[in-house]
């Protein structure tokens, strides 16, 4: 499989973090829309079954990737309280010394300040009456995120069933109407400035590191070695799915983001998890349990 690293300008604010199943989810809908219902039925018979046409990764800032979930003392020494705390902020390591032995991170981490908390106050209009709803004025605050940075997002795809090129036209489409809670309100826009055809290391090693939500499955697992944070994702149905199909979908529980996982043997593919369904009454509706996996150089 190939894989394309997008480089992203943030056109409006953001209400929801937007994490690899989502920006998945949303794809699937553009493919239906722009290729039709068929292409998209056709690229997801097998997804089920361990045959992903494409995977994505979270959205993280430009030339930077996440801080693994790993006990601090794995990262090197950290000497001091005041050391430990300001260890804490540095979330994020450069692209270029992901290839640095873990041990040897607490160096190399970093604090990125790449996004800003905003408040934004609204109230509730009844659109028969035009007037607020409920008794008076009952305003309530909503957060979101501005990006002052780029930001990057992988996507792994196999290029025998889907070009790079119509990757590129759905995350055009994407960006110019919006991704995430409130994009019928102009928010989550976003511009695609460039991509680029990148390789994730092919050194071998037994741990590596998630870039997006996955359902990692037993096989080959060494469970006391892994490490990772449980994420429960409450999916909505996207703007293109039937009407008579609920809003909601079931919860899928899920590794977070950067988790690392050991395997008894390195593995053959850049990727872990599986697809899922019946998360949905709309059976065709799948979720993205994979997730791409970068390797770590654990010195062991």
């Amino acid at each position: 499989m190939k894989i394309l690293c997008f480089k992203l300008k943030a056109k409006t604010e953001f209400s929801t973090q937007i994490k690899g199943d989502t920006l998945f989810g949303l794809m699937c809908c553009y493919i239906s829309e722009r290729y039709g219902e068929e292409r998209l039925n056709n690229l997801l018979a097998d997804y089920t079954q361990d045959n992903p046409f494409m995977i994505v990764s979270d959205i993280f800032p430009y030339g930077f990737l996440p801080r693994p979930t790993v006990p601090t003392r794995q990262l090197g020494e950290i000497v001091g309280a005041a050391e430990r705390k300001l260890f804490k902020q540095k979330k994020w390591i450069a692209v270029d010394d992901v290839s640095k032995p873990l041990n040897e991170w607490s160096s190399y981490l970093q604090k990125v300040s790449y996004q800003i908390q905003t408040s934004r106050t609204h109230n509730s209009i009844n659109p028969k009456t035009h007037f607020v709803s409920g008794e008076g004025y009952a305003p309530y605050t909503l957060k979101n995120t501005f990006y002052q940075s780029m930001l990057s997002v992988y996507v792994m795809f196999d290029d025998k069933r889907i070009f790079a090129d119509e990757i590129k036209e759905i995350m055009t489409d994407i960006g110019m109407v919006g991704i995430g809670k409130g994009a019928s309100r102009g928010i989550g826009k976003f511009e695609v400035i460039s991509s680029e055809d990148v390789k994730f290391s092919s050194v071998k090693s037994n741990s590596y590191m998630t870039l997006s939500p996955c359902i990692p499955q037993r096989d080959d697992v060494d469970a006391e070695k892994s490490y990772y944070k449980p994420f429960t994702r409450f999916g909505k149905q996207y703007m293109f799915t039937s009407s008579n199909t609920l809003p909601h979908k079931n919860p899928v529980l899920m590794a977070d983001t950067g988790s690392v996982f050991c395997f008894k043997t390195a593995p053959e593919k850049h990727y872990i998890g599986c697809g899922v369904n019946d998360v949905s009454k709309d059976r065709n509706i799948v979720c993205q349990g994979y997730a791409p996996i970068i390797p770590l150089i654990t010195g062991e």
